[in-house]
């Protein structure tokens, strides 16, 4: 179970990687800063910062819910285990001052989802991500399909949220809409890789 976690965590680690480096790559920056030596590498280690804090913020719901389905045991402690779940998150967002209820619905309904998801992949043989999506839904590409389509909405949700939060502005809307695409293509992607 051990090898299988580090797994799924390994994975959901380089997916928040590969988004935040596409998120990255699809920014304008100016032509002029790559010809000012000091200007790239503070660019760069500005780079390097966002995609680590990007990261950590992507994969904290999901190491949460991959950390309560490895301990899990039954429907009865699944439940205690998402009170202090919603908890947990509450105090999470409040430290970021994201909090609303749209939002901690949002994270709850996408935590219930991961949840799911990683109990059959916990469940499932194999040993890497592939094999265990592809043995925990039984080569059926459309169980899959609706799970990540239903990840979408709840994250869309949470976006949504989020920018009512922080206050709309067309940049900030335009970079949750900009997230969400790279999310869909990069889901789509891995549908390809797994099921094909």
């Amino acid at each position: 179970m051990s090898d299988k976690y580090e797994v799924i965590l390994g994975y959901e680690q380089q997916f928040a990687k590969n988004l935040a480096l596409r998120l990255r790559a699809e920014r304008r920056q100016p032509i002029w800063q790559f010809f000012i030596p000091f200007k790239f590498a503070f660019e760069f280690l500005s780079a390097k910062r966002d995609m680590q804090a990007f990261t950590e913020s992507f994969t904290y719901i999901r190491k949460l819910a991959l950390n309560t389905a490895r301990w899990t045991a039954g429907p009865e402690e699944s439940q205690e285990r998402i009170d202090d779940l919603e908890n947990t998150i509450r105090k999470w967002l409040t430290s970021r001052e994201a909090y609303s209820e749209e939002m901690l619905e949002a994270q709850m309904e996408l935590v219930v989802l991961l949840l799911e998801h990683y109990s059959h992949l916990l469940q499932a043989d194999g040993d890497d991500y592939p094999i265990l999506v592809k043995n925990a839904y039984q080569s059926r590409p459309a169980a899959y399909e609706s799970l990540l389509r239903k990840l979408s909405d709840a994250e869309n949700r949470a976006d949504r949220a989020l920018v009512a939060i922080l206050g709309e502005s067309e940049q900030f809307t335009a970079e949750m809409e900009q997230k969400q695409a790279a999310l869909y293509d990069l889901r789509t992607r891995e549908m390809r890789e797994i099921f094909i």
